[in-house]
């Protein structure tokens, strides 16, 4: 159960009775009277209303990934203007989520060539379920798996 009060608080006080979330007295930046945590300053309608934006979403996209770049020592340059954050899967032909809410159709970072590091000329957005599907298999185990596939559709009078 979440520390909520439904009474417009101060930040000081609520921070001094050790509260977790609070309403402000004012709106926020954006004009919400709406819960707040404690240790931040944005409202949940306002981080409702960034965490749906798939701008917002492909932003943070990319400093997560600059971020994790960094730690491994890999190359980036990746930004909103020199990779391609299509609508469709080009792997599976799904429609790409930017919200991050759907495991399978999540939009993610796929890197060509797994020894390069996130530079524009080696990776495409691709669905997280194309990703992990290539994530550890090699060329010939996915074309052995397409060909027992398409080996037992026939088998079975079922179209691949």
């Amino acid at each position: 159960m979440h520390n909520l009060h439904f009474v417009p608080t101060p930040w000081k006080v609520a921070k001094s009775r050790g509260m977790v979330h609070y309403i402000s007295p004012k709106p926020c930046r954006r004009g919400h009277y709406s819960y707040r945590p404690v240790n931040r300053s944005d409202c949940w309608e306002c981080k409702e209303e960034t965490r749906w934006d798939k701008g917002h979403r492909i932003k943070r996209m990319l400093l997560a990934k600059a971020i994790g770049a960094s730690k491994m020592g890999l190359e980036f340059d990746l930004n909103e203007n020199n990779v391609d954050f299509p609508e469709y899967c080009p792997a599976l032909g799904i429609r790409l989520d930017y919200s991050g809410s759907d495991r399978e159709a999540n939009a993610t970072f796929d890197r060509i060539d797994p020894e390069d590091g996130y530079v524009a000329r080696n990776v495409r957005v691709i669905s997280g379920r194309a990703n992990r599907i290539k994530s550890d298999a090699s060329h010939g185990e996915i074309r052995s798996i397409l060909n027992y596939i398409e080996h037992e559709s026939q088998l079975h009078h079922r179209p691949a």
